[in-house]
């Protein structure tokens, strides 16, 4: 981990984020440059549309937003 890019993934707390919080952050900015098409994004991002489906489901379940609008 390089210091140029470890300080990109600190939280507001000072802590390095989740590789679960890491590959949210991707999808989001996957969904954001294909405006939200699901199917695009998860070609995109190499991932079947299932899997896509099931990790923006596993992220509402715990209380977040479904498909966040960055």
């Amino acid at each position: 981990v390089d210091a140029d890019n470890a300080e990109k993934d600190l939280d507001s707390s000072h802590q390095l984020k989740t590789l679960a919080e890491h590959d949210l952050d991707y999808i989001d900015r996957a969904l954001k440059s294909v405006k939200y098409n699901k199917s695009k994004a998860a070609e995109i991002l190499g991932i079947d549309r299932v899997t896509l489906y099931r990790k923006l489901h596993r992220r509402h379940m715990q209380g977040g937003d479904p498909v966040a609008k960055v």
